[in-house]
C-alpha cells in the first residue's frame, strides 16, 4: 500500500490481511489484502484483470466474512453507495434524468434539479431528455449524482474510467477531488488506468495477478 498524508480520523473501511473467497461461500480465494480508508480520502485498487479488484470491492460492499483476516466498514449499508462498472447500462434508457432523480429525492422535483446537474456538468436543458441521448460520461455522472443524493459517507466505484475518453477522465478526477475535499466523502475505486489513479488517489493498493485458487 502506498499512501499520501491524509486527514486524521477513524477509518471508514479497514481491511486487515483478508483472504476473500471469489464467490461467497466458495473455497477458491484471493488475498491476503490490507487497506484503510478515511473520510476525505480516495483509495484506489489497481492490478491486471483477474487480480481480484472487483472481488475485493464486492467483499467490502456485501460485508462478506473473509476466510482469514478481517473486513470492517464503519458505515451503515444506507451510507454506502456502490457504482458498478458500466453503471449507465443499469439506467432506464427511455426515462429522463428528471424521472431518475425524482424517484430518489422529491426535492429535485420542486425546481432544484438544475443546481445539482450544473455541478455535475450535465446541462439543465438535458433534464427532460431520455437518458439514451446522454454521452457515456453524462450517464456516469448521473449515476454518481443519484448515489450522492442518498448522502453516503462512502462511495465505491468499480472501474469508473472504463467508458471514458481523456477529457471525461479529467472531469471525473476534478469531481472526485471536489467530493473528498468539500463533502469529506471517502471514495474507494478500482482501475487499471494508472495515470488517472496517480492523480486522484491518496492511497493505492496494488494487486498482482493470481493463479486460480491460489491463496497468498
Amino acid at each position: 500500500m502506498r499512501a499520501r498524508p491524509g486527514p486524521s480520523s477513524e477509518p471508514i473501511v479497514t481491511v486487515t490481511d483478508a483472504v476473500i473467497p471469489v464467490v461467497a461461500g466458495g473455497e477458491t480465494a484471493l488475498g491476503p489484502y490490507s487497506l484503510d480508508l478515511r473520510p476525505g480520502e480516495v483509495a484506489s485498487i489497481v492490478g491486471p484483470s483477474g487480480s481480484g479488484k472487483t472481488t475485493l470491492v464486492k467483499a467490502i460492499v456485501e460485508r462478506r466474512r473473509p476466510l482469514a483476516g478481517s473486513i470492517a466498514v464503519n458505515a451503515s449499508p444506507q451510507e454506502v453507495a456502490y457504482v458498478p462498472q458500466n453503471a449507465g447500462d443499469r439506467l432506464n434508457r427511455l426515462a429522463t434524468a428528471f424521472r431518475h432523480l425524482r424517484d430518489i429525492s422529491p426535492r429535485l422535483a420542486q425546481g432544484t434539479a438544475g443546481e445539482f446537474l450544473e455541478s455535475f456538468r450535465i446541462p439543465a436543458a438535458a433534464l427532460r431528455r431520455p437518458v439514451a441521448t446522454y454521452s457515456a460520461g453524462q450517464q456516469q455522472r448521473l449515476v454518481l449524482l443519484m448515489a450522492l443524493l442518498r448522502q453516503p459517507r462512502l462511495i465505491i466505484l468499480d472501474e469508473p474510467t472504463s467508458a471514458l475518453d481523456v477529457e471525461m477522465r479529467q472531469e471525473l478526477a476534478l469531481l472526485l477531488r471536489k467530493l473528498k475535499e468539500e463533502k469529506r466523502i471517502a471514495i474507494l475505486l478500482t482501475s487499471h488506468h494508472l495515470p488517472f489513479v496517480s492523480i486522484v488517489s491518496d492511497r493505492i493498493l496494488e494487486l498482482a495477478r493470481r493463479d486460480s485458487g491460489a491463496v497468498a
